[in-house]
């Protein structure tokens, strides 16, 4: 689909400036950039700011982690690995750890959707293979490089404010106690608790509102708790890359959109609209998302998830599906690009 054939094509391309115009003829699903200048947005005579757009390869897009970066900042920036694959469908330069992890999981895989290329192109394992680069045959990096191999919680502790205090994990449906921890800094929702001595698997929903040392917990990685099916964001602290509030919002309407909370999580349909005071942008989604946390960021998308309209740091998640007594429904959407447990929820009828 080409974006000058999207509904949204009207006023993206005056977005910043109605007195302006961007060119999104040229702009598909077979050339797709992370950024790219469209012919009237990178002339020095526009006052419109560069799109930001997800990269052909969308499970390495980076387009997440930039959406809170200002559109004017991208005005002299080149992405050259945007409309490029990191590795070609029957690429014979696989590392072997690739092929290990691709025969582990080529019936598994739940995959975010297809590349945004036509697959003409050469991957960029292909390309450093013929330039005889090191890299090209060297296995992919996981996790937080900075961090390495250290213990996570003791990096992280080293940043805190305050030293963790150590406190009860409480069942959010007995509110019994079920164990103890070294510190609720050290978990986000939606984490698995490890529960000395627990006979199934916790996961972390909530804190306390009145102290830091008291951990919700839930059993099972689907329990109503980790539902919840709108977010909150201060208008104040979203980025919009086109420099302004959409349009749509502008007139009071709401803005139908794509919306990611965590990196690589497959594109989940949503509205967008304004509170009542203007004060919160209020994301409501078609179906219950799993483990929205406040603190990370909600990022946006329009024209079929090529177009990055920004994003900004969740403020609150609306109520769960426990606290409105509520069951969750049969479908779920997978949390992550790698989400095996939907499938097999289905599987057995959960």
């Amino acid at each position: 689909e080409m974006i000058a054939d999207a509904p949204e094509r009207d006023w993206i391309a005056s977005w910043g400036d109605d007195d302006d115009s961007r060119d999104l003829s040229s702009i598909g699903g077979g050339t797709s950039v992370i950024c790219r200048q469209s012919s009237s947005s990178s002339s020095s005579s526009t006052s419109l700011s560069p799109l930001l757009l997800a990269g052909a390869d969308l499970g390495k897009d980076q387009s997440y982690f930039l959406c809170e970066v200002s559109g004017n900042a991208f005005r002299n920036v080149l992405f050259p690995l945007g409309d490029l694959v990191k590795k070609g469908v029957g690429s014979a330069i696989l590392t072997n750890a690739d092929k290990e992890h691709d025969l582990k999981n080529q019936e598994d895989t739940v995959p975010a959707t297809d590349a945004l290329t036509d697959g003409g192109s050469q991957s960029v394992r292909e390309i450093a293979a013929e330039a005889n680069l090191p890299t090209a045959t060297k296995r992919d990096s996981m996790g937080i490089c900075f961090v390495g191999r250290r213990n996570f919680q003791s990096f992280i502790s080293q940043y805190l404010p305050s030293v963790p205090r150590p406190g009860c994990f409480v069942d959010v449906d007995t509110g019994k106690i079920i164990g103890r921890h070294d510190g609720a800094s050290h978990f986000t929702i939606g984490q698995g608790a490890k529960v000395s001595g627990a006979s199934q698997k916790w996961f972390i929903t909530g804190r306390n509102a009145t102290d830091d040392e008291t951990v919700f917990v839930c059993g099972g990685t689907h329990h109503p708790a980790l539902y919840s099916q709108e977010l909150y964001v201060n208008v104040n602290e979203f980025n919009w890359i086109g420099g302004r509030l959409p349009p749509p919002l502008v007139r009071g309407e709401c803005m139908v959109a794509l919306c990611r909370v965590r990196h690589l999580q497959p594109l989940l349909s949503c509205v967008v609209t304004l509170d009542q005071h203007h004060a919160r942008i209020v994301i409501e989604f078609d179906q219950p998302v799993r483990a929205i946390t406040p603190g990370q960021t909600a990022a946006l998308y329009v024209g079929g998830g090529i177009i990055c309209l920004g994003g900004g740091q969740i403020s609150s998640a609306g109520p769960s599906y426990h606290e409105l007594g509520l069951d969750l429904p049969t479908m779920l959407s997978p949390a992550g690009i790698n989400d095996l447990s939907i499938a097999k929820r289905a599987s057995v009828g959960q």
